[in-house]
């Protein structure tokens, strides 16, 4: 397995889906280097030229040289991300904790939780909790936010199966849904208007 930058003449470029695409463009010759950091491969860089002249060491060397300083840059970036994203977290875990040290009774401590998750989450302030009724198996909207009245009123029980959060009672899984309207699992309308929905069980 091959790894550092090497050049190929149109001629011998592999077959494969890639192959009419670089034709198309009118390459003539092509280098490739791959983006490593260690021995683990993040990416590659590709250039090429729209006339036949070999590439030379030094060219070679040198697309080596700034593939490897592209993988590590793209790596930094990427843990950055990832403190990034578990620092997130963590404050979306301290605000849900904070929030249930105030509430002690199951309605408000579910009604705050909610809050700070929606804000935490930056969605639309809106939205409910559903604790799960085992004898008759129906979800009770038990807290909600941002909700009207006709609706708590009409999603106040849904059976485990029904609709989407039915479905993700039943199933165990988070379910995503851009569109109400056009998703065949929504089958219960209570906002009466179109919408999308975050379901976690």
């Amino acid at each position: 397995q091959l790894r550092q930058a090497i050049g190929v003449d149109i001629s011998e470029y592999p077959t494969g889906h890639l192959a009419p695409a670089v034709a198309r463009e009118g390459f003539q010759s092509l280098a490739s280097a791959p983006m490593l950091i260690g021995e683990r491969l993040v990416g590659a860089v590709n250039v090429g030229r729209r006339w036949r002249q070999a590439f030379s060491d030094q060219e070679l060397a040198l697309l080596q040289s700034v593939s490897t300083q592209m993988a590590i840059s793209y790596d930094r970036a990427r843990l950055l991300r990832e403190l990034e994203r578990r620092a997130w977290e963590l404050g979306l875990l301290h605000s849900v904790a904070n929030a249930a040290s105030q509430s002690p009774e199951m309605k408000g401590l579910l009604e705050t939780t909610l809050k700070a998750v929606t804000k935490s989450l930056t969605f639309e302030a809106r939205g409910g909790i559903f604790v799960m009724d085992g004898e008759k198996q129906e979800l009770v909207l038990t807290a909600h936010q941002g909700l009207s009245p006709e609706f708590v009123e009409s999603e106040q029980r849904v059976a485990v199966g029904e609709c989407l959060c039915g479905l993700a009672a039943r199933t165990g899984e988070v379910l995503f849904s851009g569109g109400s309207t056009l998703n065949h699992r929504h089958t219960r309308m209570g906002l009466g208007e179109p919408h999308g929905h975050v379901i976690v069980p």
